[in-house]
């Protein structure tokens, strides 16, 4: 709730964009925990039964530049993780409307997109992601979500702006969801219909209390104390009242809610941070093992890495755990699967965030380099397609590492695995003429080898 008036600003750019028969981005700014992301799910349902929606999500572990169109596109067409290139191409051209002129060269240079065949050069990639969904669009109304938009690659930013500009009568409608760091990335998303999002005012952050209690009323002293302590961000809210209710402060009896001590006396942590790593503290010690191991695979986790990583003794109750901490609304799954494991992710990045913090710097490194392996194992010999990912859980083992002692040979050892596949992400993104992404990776290559044969090639490139 409280939201009505944004969800229907971005709704009244849909409805130019699908009256004119034309491109439109709406790019919606804000804080985290402001509810950006529930924003765009009440939006999407709104329009869910006129229009196609595609969802892409950026992520801050580094992936491929293009790989968040790439997921979004492989839900689309209904392609699995274990297709095979022939089946991958056939996909996207039953995808592909009859209409689009070149059918058969779009379904190619969209399989090359997920990593079926040479990677093309930008202008190709770019005219085929657009050609696809101009001939969508002729069916009905497009709209591409793309959330956490400033941990996008450069060239990912090219292709959303390429799209606004040169689509031709074609209602579709990118909605992208940043926080404010944006401005330094790319100001030019936040002009004309940018949305930026605010706390809410009082009476909405007492009507969000309400209905997430599922109340009539509260009592009016710790209706105050929300106010007070939350500046109307949605998720502080929410989290404060889980943890009010987990801690018995707040009760129910018969129907209705009643505050056990005296409104002045709730502690109140004074920052949502300082509130997500309360609740966590407050978990089971083995829900936070799960909590805390989840979190080094980042916002999105896979059963299989979790029950790899956490203690032996845990993993027989492991279901048990994850859906206890679904309970808790901490953890949800997303009811779809990577190769043959069950995807879940974080309600909110925060909560990731907060998880993580918990662990001290010698465990993350030995968790970050223990997933490394478990996703080696896992995409066999897709290895190069995951290349800036394994680079990126490496470097992270390294640099903490690093921090806590001298340079030892495990240390150096994997200094030269993570520069190995950061190295090989970089000819990934030079053959696709990706050049800044490229930088950005043989920098980060560079800092982490000691061999002369591959600094001298990262030198070069």
């Amino acid at each position: 709730g409280g939201r009505t008036s944004e969800v229907g600003g971005v709704g009244e750019v849909w409805g130019r964009s699908a009256a004119a028969g034309g491109p439109a981005l709406v790019t919606v700014g804000g804080s985290p925990g402001l509810g950006k992301t529930r924003m765009a799910s009440e939006f999407v349902a709104s329009v869910a039964e006129r229009a196609l929606v595609l969802e892409a999500k950026c992520d801050p572990a580094g992936t491929a530049t293009y790989a968040p169109i790439a997921d979004a596109l492989r839900i689309t067409a209904a392609i699995s993780d274990t297709a095979s290139a022939d089946e991958v191409v056939r996909a996207f051209d039953v995808l592909t409307p009859e209409a689009v002129a070149d059918r058969a060269r779009v379904a190619k240079l969209l399989a090359s997109l997920v990593g079926v065949g040479d990677p093309a050069p930008p202008e190709e990639t770019f005219w085929a992601v657009r050609r696809l969904l101009e001939g969508l669009a002729s069916e009905r109304p497009v709209v591409v979500v793309v959330d956490d938009v400033h941990w996008a690659e450069p060239m990912l930013l090219d292709l959303l702006e390429h799209i606004v500009e040169w689509a031709r009568h074609a209602a579709i409608v990118i909605v992208a969801l940043a926080r404010p760091e944006i401005r330094e990335v790319r100001p030019a998303l936040l002009d004309a219909d940018a949305i930026i999002l605010e706390g809410l005012d009082p009476d909405d952050t007492a009507s969000l209390a309400l209905s997430l209690l599922g109340a009539h009323d509260l009592p009016e002293a710790l209706v105050h104390r929300i106010l007070a302590s939350t500046e109307g961000n949605p998720l502080f809210v929410r989290e404060l009242l889980r943890m009010l209710v987990d801690d018995g402060v707040l009760s129910r009896e018969g129907d209705r809610w009643v505050v056990t001590i005296e409104a002045d006396d709730i502690d109140v942590p004074p920052t949502i941070h300082a509130l997500l790593s309360a609740r966590i503290e407050r978990l089971r010690e083995d829900e936070r093992a799960v909590v805390e191991r989840a979190a080094v695979v980042g916002k999105e986790f896979y059963r299989g890495a979790v029950m790899e990583l956490v203690p032996p003794a845990v993993r027989p109750a492991i279901d048990s755990h994850l859906e206890n901490l679904r309970r808790k609304e901490l953890v949800e799954p997303e009811g779809t699967y990577w190769i043959d494991e069950r995807v879940f992710r974080f309600h909110h990045v925060l909560i990731r965030d907060a998880a993580y913090r918990r662990l001290l710097k010698e465990a993350r490194a030995e968790l970050h380099e223990r997933f490394a392996q478990w996703l080696e194992a896992k995409v066999g010999e897709l290895v190069g397609e995951h290349s800036e990912v394994l680079g990126y859980h490496l470097e992270q083992a390294y640099s903490y590492l690093k921090d806590l002692g001298p340079l030892d040979e495990r240390t150096a050892s994997l200094g030269r695995r993570a520069s190995g596949h950061l190295a090989a992400a970089v000819r990934r993104a030079l053959d696709r003429d990706d050049l800044a992404a490229a930088e950005n990776l043989s920098g980060r290559a560079l800092a982490l080898s000691d061999d002369d044969a591959l600094r001298a090639q990262l030198l070069l490139d």
